[in-house]
């Protein structure tokens, strides 16, 4: 069980145009859905937030793959969610 989104994107992004839009539709009705927990004025600022976190959340998944150590990756990961889990408050 992992994040579609940090497995995929980067082969997507090699595909041709129809499976890279497919892929978009779907991450884009994903973000959507998600967006409405997120606090914001607008539905605007919520999308935005979600954009942004979505993003940098796959980043940092992808990234945690690369640390070796079990204690660092795990630390890496809580300081992640801590992140994330401030911004949506913010």
């Amino acid at each position: 069980g992992g994040c579609p989104v940090a497995a995929l994107a980067t082969e997507i992004a090699r595909r041709p145009p129809k499976a890279r839009g497919d892929f978009l539709r779907v991450l884009i009705n994903h973000m959507a859905q998600v967006a409405k927990y997120i606090p914001g004025a607008t539905e605007e600022e919520r999308e935005r937030k979600a954009r942004v976190l979505f993003s940098g959340m796959a980043g940092t998944l992808t990234l945690a793959r690369v640390i070796v150590g079990e204690q660092q990756r795990r630390r890496f990961l809580d300081d992640a969610k801590k992140f994330y889990f401030d911004a949506i408050r913010q």
